[in-house]
């Protein structure tokens, strides 16, 4: 019990960043990236582990291929809790996706399978959903596991869906704690129906720009949640289409439907594409992909994961194993900030290169970036 008292303590503020941050709503100063641009980089041994101790004189930064000045370097280790520095699993649930609600309930299913491993083995999560109203906590790490426990096992008598049922019993709430446990199964329940608002949506936000917006907005909402939050956040986004790739030549994200059709390139959207990752950047969140059902990987996906310091699981068995295997990737990074040379034009996307003096070691950043006149 002084173990949870003592992992209550350090993940309660995380709780109440979170609650605070839901209420706000992204002002013109946040949104509106200034010159100082944030660029997340993993730099590794040959061993494949982490170099730490770095600083801004090893680091050459080039934007199409000129030599530009690292005003600033921070190296930012992934947020741990509990005496044992257990990394906290952030999970995003992408509900902005096509198909029928019934095609949507077998993951939905799987993700409450989750929820119960990560209550059986007393692993820290938090776990969101994005669909078309933004973003919404389903689960909180600040959640004692007992009540998770307890309100999975209600949730498992209504429709059996627990694999090892009698793991959760022995982690189950006490009698007093039921009040909790009745809201915890309600926002549980919420999300395991689904819901029609959650679906792709129609009208002005149809089709793939629609779409998009519509998820980056969500991903805006929470960065905007984990901000106050220092340290590296993994976030295992359960990702369904992205219909995005970044056309470099034409400086500018096109749009792209089932059958390969470009939709009009849209300049207003690349600005909310790199607003996304600005933020996400800022907040020191890097995004894991992890593509669920009938979905497959594209290279806008990635280069999406990469600018953020992530990267996409793409062999995986369970969501478990795909959360781990997200963790294990997560390690210190850097994040450089330096001032983005000026452009004529009013966006431009511009190319990165990033590269250490010394010894031979492997760095991982992203590959451009736009840059962009912010609207007066």
């Amino acid at each position: 019990m002084a173990e949870l008292s003592h992992y209550s303590a350090r993940i309660l503020p995380i709780f109440i960043c979170i609650v605070w941050s839901l209420g706000q709503s992204p002002s013109a100063s946040q949104l509106d990236p200034s010159r100082i641009v944030s660029v997340p980089v993993t730099v590794m041994n040959r061993n494949g582990e982490p170099v730490r101790g770095l600083n801004a004189s090893s680091f050459s930064l080039l934007q199409d291929g000129r030599k530009q000045t690292v005003d600033s370097i921070l190296e930012v280790a992934p947020i741990t809790v509990g005496k044992g520095n257990v990394k906290i699993a952030f999970v995003a649930y992408d509900a902005l996706r096509d198909g029928t609600l019934e095609e949507d309930l077998e993951p939905r299913r799987e993700c409450l399978g989750l929820l119960a491993d990560a209550a059986t083995n007393e692993s820290p999560i938090s776990f969101f959903q994005i669909d078309q109203d933004g973003f919404l906590v389903v689960h909180e790490v600040a959640t004692p596991n007992p009540i998770l426990a307890s309100a999975l096992l209600q949730l498992d008598k209504e429709a059996r869906f627990l694999k090892h049922r009698n793991q959760l019993e022995a982690k189950g709430a006490t009698p007093e704690a039921t009040s909790l446990v009745v809201a915890e199964a309600d926002r549980l329940r919420r999300f395991r129906n689904g819901t029609v608002q959650s679906k792709v949506p129609s009208g002005q936000f149809a089709g793939p720009i629609g779409t998009l917006l519509l998820k980056l907005k969500g991903l805006q909402e929470m960065a905007l949640a984990l901000q106050s939050v220092h340290g590296r956040k993994t976030v295992i986004w359960l990702a369904g289409w992205f219909p995005v790739e970044v056309n470099d030549r034409a400086e500018r994200i096109v749009f792209f439907d089932r059958v390969g059709a470009l939709s009009p390139i849209v300049s207003s959207a690349s600005v909310d594409y790199q607003r996304t990752i600005d933020l996400l950047n800022e907040a020191q969140i890097s995004i894991y992909p992890v593509l669920m059902g009938r979905y497959f990987p594209s290279s806008g996906i990635s280069d999406f994961a990469q600018s953020t310091g992530g990267e996409i699981i793409y062999k995986w068995d369970t969501l478990l194993d795909a959360v781990k295997r997200a963790e294990d990737r997560s390690t210190p990074y850097y994040l450089l900030t330096f001032h983005a040379a000026a452009i004529k034009s009013d966006l431009k996307w511009t190319r990165l290169k990033i590269k250490l003096s010394g010894e031979s070691l492997r760095v991982r950043s992203p590959s451009g970036l736009f840059v962009f006149v912010p609207p007066k």
